[in-house]
Parts: structure tokens; C-alpha cells; sequence
């Protein structure tokens, strides 16, 4: 028999709209407040979806978490009043995700300091620090790391200050990876 292969439909893209800006807020489960009018959660008819969020303060407040493929943040406040899922990564260049917990799949890159108080963030995937010099979180928070934590840059010193649980792997490609925050490193670590 033939088989074939029918390509999946690409993930619905999923973009902050509304009121944005200094002191503007939103929740998540609100629709009239992303492009596509839906609340971007994989529980939505079981559609995939990309989120870009880049202004305002957004809280998570889908009871049963949210699970989405990747993340896409460049600026604002994304508050996890419950937790969040990302299968496909975190694209992260600016802002600040605050409180509850964050679950990362998939590839994700960080190329800015990351403001954080109260998070939880939990990597089970490759996630590569790209920022070339400076403290990769401002703030408090933890980090468990299952999967791959890589920084790389073209030289520069960067400050790793969370507490890092590690059973998977740290490594610095290029560059140097400071590790200030205490934690447990019971993968691998290389240089």
C-alpha cells in the first residue's frame, strides 16, 4: 500500500491586541484580547497555537493551565497566575514573566535579561542563552533544568543567578557561564 503523508496545518499565530502600554492589563482567557479572537490553549478545539506578546501586562488565568506551542515575547508583563506550557519554546528578547510556573519544551532562546519574581520555570528541552554580557534574570525565581542549558555568544561573561536544579546538562559553547545562584547540578556540566 501507499502511504501518504498530509502536511499538518502550520500553528494559528496568536498576537496580543487590545489596549496596550504602561499600567494596561489583560487576562488570558479573554478572546477580544488576541488577533485571532480565540484564547490561544492547545484545550481550544485542540488547535496549536504561537503566541507574540510584546506590550501591556497579561495574566495566565486558565484554571486548568494553559499549554500553547511556542512563546514569542519581546516586552510587557506576563503574569502565570496559573501555570503555562510551552511544547515548541520560548522565544525570549524582553520583559518580564512573573509568578506561577513555567513549563518549556522544545528549542528556546533568550538573548536579554529576563525579569522574574516568584517563577518557576522548568526546561525540559534545549534552552540557549544568547545574551553577550550581564545577568540572565533579574530578580527571584527558580530554575529546574531536565534537558539542555547552553549559553551561547561571541565572548562576554554571563551571570547565571537563579538557583539551578540540574539533571540534565550546562553547558557553556562560548563565552563564559557563571553559575552565581547556588542549586544542584546533578547532570552534566561542560565547557
Amino acid at each position: 500500500p501507499t502511504h501518504r503523508l498530509h502536511p499538518t496545518a502550520p500553528p494559528t499565530r496568536s498576537t496580543e491586541t487590545g489596549p496596550t502600554g504602561e499600567g494596561v492589563t489583560g487576562i488570558w482567557r479573554d478572546q477580544t484580547q488576541w488577533s485571532t479572537g480565540v484564547v490561544p490553549s492547545h484545550s481550544n478545539n485542540g488547535n496549536d497555537h504561537d503566541v507574540s506578546f510584546a506590550s501591556c501586562t497579561r495574566t495566565q488565568d486558565i484554571t486548568a493551565g494553559g499549554t500553547i506551542n511556542q512563546l514569542f515575547m519581546s516586552g510587557g508583563t506576563l503574569v502565570l497566575a496559573n501555570p503555562l506550557t510551552l511544547n515548541d519554546g520560548l522565544q525570549f528578547s524582553g520583559g518580564a514573566i512573573t509568578s506561577g510556573v513555567l513549563n518549556i519544551a522544545g528549542t528556546s532562546s533568550q538573548s536579554a535579561t529576563m525579569t522574574v519574581n516568584g517563577t518557576t520555570i522548568n526546561n525540559a528541552g534545549y534552552y540557549d542563552i544568547t545574551l553577550a554580557n550581564g545577568n540572565v534574570f533579574s530578580g527571584g525565581g527558580t530554575f529546574s533544568n531536565s534537558g539542555s542549558l547552553t549559553r551561547h555568544s561571541d565572548g562576554g561573561t554571563v551571570t547565571f543567578n537563579l538557583p539551578l536544579t540540574d539533571s540534565g546538562i550546562v553547558s557553556a559553547e562560548s563565552g563564559t557561564l557563571i553559575l552565581t545562584g547556588g542549586g544542584t547540578i546533578s547532570g552534566t556540566a561542560a565547557a
